[in-house]
């Protein structure tokens, strides 16, 4: 994965899953795999994940990703209002995986109308933040701007 060579990578994990189906990490490494062109696949992968795994926080964004991606499919689920529109824009710049677009867009969103969607710009930032990594430059440059949002 590290190289960028996803079905090899993908080869090898569904081979250690085969193995060991209880092994958390393969999981959600495939599901990232999968993630941006198979999202229902990629959530099904960390479904069985539990709370206390080592990989939860990222088989929990992953899932959120997989129901984001969702809204660009179906959108009618979604409440009305201008707000939804900046809301998929978000969602399309995020399965673009222009994260800081999508951050941009998220916070945006969290400024303005924070509970749109029941509080779901708040969580795809999360999600975005946890995906990435704590240390990423991407977090780092947007989780003090995240964090503004949310308490102004």
């Amino acid at each position: 994965l590290a190289v960028n060579k996803v079905e090899e990578a993908q080869a090898l994990l569904e081979s250690v899953l085969s193995e060991d189906s209880a092994n958390d990490e393969a999981r959600v490494l495939l599901a990232q795999t999968k993630l941006y062109s198979d999202p229902k696949a990629a959530a099904d992968l960390v479904g069985p994940i539990e709370p206390g795994s080592d990989v939860y926080e990222l088989a929990e964004s992953t899932t959120v990703y997989s129901t984001l991606f969702g809204y660009l499919e179906d959108e009618s689920t979604l409440p009305e209002g201008e707000t939804k529109v900046e809301y998929l824009n978000a969602i399309q710049d995020l399965r673009k995986q222009d994260f800081e677009a999508a951050l941009e867009g998220f916070i945006e969103i969290l400024r303005r109308d924070r509970y749109y969607n029941d509080d779901s710009a708040r969580k795809a930032c999360i999600a975005v933040f946890k995906s990435l990594g704590e240390s990423h430059e991407i977090t780092l440059a947007y989780r003090s701007r995240f964090s503004g949002a949310l308490h102004s």
